[in-house]
């Protein structure tokens, strides 16, 4: 099985040194989360994951999903 979790995170490649700071470590970890998040859902809803999605787009989605549910849920 292919090894994500080396490539992903929030932080482009250049800016990696920022990991340094708890703050931004702690943000970078949360993008990478949502992206495994953002492969199940795909995978559930679509029936195949989108590996290239970036941790960005993948943390939108999820916001935006969770948004919706809890629209939904205050009806």
């Amino acid at each position: 099985l292919p090894s994500y979790e080396a490539d992903l995170g929030l932080l482009p490649k250049p800016l990696r040194f920022l990991r340094g700071s708890k703050l931004l470590r702690t943000l970078d970890t949360f993008g990478t989360m949502y992206w495994f998040y953002a492969q199940l859902d795909l995978l559930g809803q679509e029936g195949h994951t989108v590996p290239d999605l970036s941790p960005f787009a993948a943390s939108r989605r999820i916001e935006g999903l969770q948004k919706q549910l809890l629209a939904a849920r205050r009806g």
